[in-house]
């Protein structure tokens, strides 16, 4: 039901987060953490949904394969606004807090996109017993932090290199299958233990 407004709203803020990364990180900055967050969405989305059918999004919603395809943009977005926010409040250097922090922010911003989700039945996820707001699972928003900071800690290691700009593009699209692969784990793991 009115599932174009999750999907415009996945495009407006991926909008403005790739302008705001290209104008304020670099354009190789925003090519690098964009694109491979597309790649890390879809493939951790066609995993789950093939293999795990979860979560069970709606018939309206675009796709690609098996995989939303609109809403794949959601994971970049999200993870490019818990780094900036991150950012006012610890150096990225300080690698444990600095991902605490983007564990934090992201969770945050994923509980009223997934409570709204929920409601308005845009995605379910079935056989979850911990539910907040009706449908919502309390293991909703910590997969999205759990993202977060694991995609975070990726791009952060890639950028430290000695790789070109180009190199590290490169490298980080190389490397989300992997960002995916260690996700979709902690996902499986995530629900396991909070049913």
């Amino acid at each position: 039901m009115y599932t174009f407004m999750i999907e415009f709203a996945a495009v407006v803020l991926f909008l403005g987060s790739a302008w705001h990364a290209a104008r304020y990180e670099g354009r190789w900055f925003a090519q690098q953490w964009f694109v491979a967050a597309y790649v890390f969405g879809l493939l951790r989305e066609t995993v789950m949904q093939v293999v795990f059918q979860m979560p069970l999004y709606a018939s309206g919603i675009a796709r690609l394969g098996a995989a939303p395809a609109v809403l794949s943009l959601l994971w970049g977005s999200l993870f490019y606004l818990a780094y900036v926010f991150a950012r006012r409040f610890a150096p990225p250097d300080e690698e444990a807090p600095f991902a605490a922090l983007t564990f934090l922010i992201a969770a945050s911003f994923a509980l009223p996109i997934e409570a709204t989700a929920a409601q308005f039945e845009w995605w379910v996820y079935p056989g979850a017993s911990l539910v907040l707001f009706g449908a919502m699972p309390v293991l909703a928003p910590l997969v999205w932090g759990g993202a977060a900071a694991l995609y975070w800690l990726f791009i952060h290691r890639i950028n430290k290199s000695r790789l070109p700009d180009r190199g590290r593009v490169y490298a980080m699209i190389t490397f989300a299958p992997i960002v995916a692969l260690l996700h979709v784990v902690y996902t499986l793991l995530l629900s396991a233990v909070l049913g």
